[in-house]
């Protein structure tokens, strides 16, 4: 498996989320405990941080150091809890042009030949 520039806690999503409206910060806090109020269950629960830690099987996580729309630290987070993880930067992507790169491409290719 591999993921690409994904979050790894929601409430950065959020946090992210309602900076991007020019929305008040607290705004943020706000929908998490209407979330959970809701809901009865804590968002970070959908963190995908704690999902990792039940992944068994290899992943590769791939963060470009450059995307401006998920902090390079949510990889390396996600990287950190999964127990057979390998975490591939790239340098000069951004967000949505890493999936069009050659060298990602290549990287993806063999970690799954690698891991089938």
């Amino acid at each position: 498996m591999a993921i690409i520039g994904s979050g790894g806690i929601v409430q950065d999503i959020l946090n992210n989320f309602v900076a991007e409206l020019e929305l008040k910060p607290s705004t943020s806090k706000q929908l998490r405990l209407h979330f959970e109020k809701k809901y009865g269950k804590e968002m970070d629960n959908y963190s995908a941080y704690k999902s990792a830690m039940k992944v068994l099987i290899p992943v590769l996580v791939i963060q470009d150091k450059n995307d401006e729309e998920v902090a390079v630290k949510a990889g390396i987070n996600i990287h950190k809890h999964l127990k057979n993880g390998k975490l591939f930067q790239t340098g000069d992507q951004g967000h949505s042009k890493v999936l069009a790169n050659s060298t990602v491409i290549k990287k993806v290719v063999q970690f799954t030949k690698a891991n089938n």
